[in-house]
């Protein structure tokens, strides 16, 4: 029988399948509005709150990965997976705060408002201004391409080193 590892909190591991959950809405949510015009609107008002939601947990999710520390990796992994699977994971806790960040200056730069429910909006980030849209998409862009990279090797790493 495997040595048995230490698991995450529960805690550390809602959040991380909540979290999960979410960014795949998310992905599936931008997709669906380039394809889909007929239904733009109301994709956009589940995508902007939703956002601000990945933001608020990755928060969270970051104090509470600062209060309980992850277990150690198992011995069977060698140093340069290890320096590998910590590389990635500081990259996608990094992508989980900066795309939801990006996303909110896009939409304040355009003077979009960002409905949480009923009359609460998210105060303006950026001043309205075009070249600041046009710049936050082209950060966004380039953040969903190095997030879909990150998830790609993570997903490899956990495939390949049980």
């Amino acid at each position: 029988m495997p040595p048995r590892y230490a698991q995450f909190p529960a805690f550390s591991r809602l959040l991380h399948w909540t979290m999960a959950a979410m960014i795949l809405t998310m992905l599936c949510l931008g997709v669906a509005m380039v394809v889909s015009l007929g239904d733009y609107h109301v994709l956009v008002a589940i995508h902007r709150p939703l956002g601000i939601a990945v933001l608020i947990l990755a928060v969270v999710r970051l104090v509470n990965r600062l209060i309980n520390p992850p277990p150690p990796f198992p011995a069977t992994m060698s140093q340069l997976e290890g320096r590998m699977a910590t590389a990635s994971e500081l990259a996608m806790y990094g992508l989980m705060l900066v795309l939801p960040l990006i996303g909110w200056g896009m939409l304040s730069a355009a003077r979009y408002p960002i409905v949480l429910y009923g009359s609460v909006h998210l105060p303006f980030v950026l001043p309205h201004s075009a070249c600041s849209m046009r710049d936050c998409g082209r950060c966004t862009r380039s953040s969903r391409t190095a997030s879909s990279r990150c998830s790609w090797l993570t997903s490899a790493r956990f495939c390949f080193t049980r």
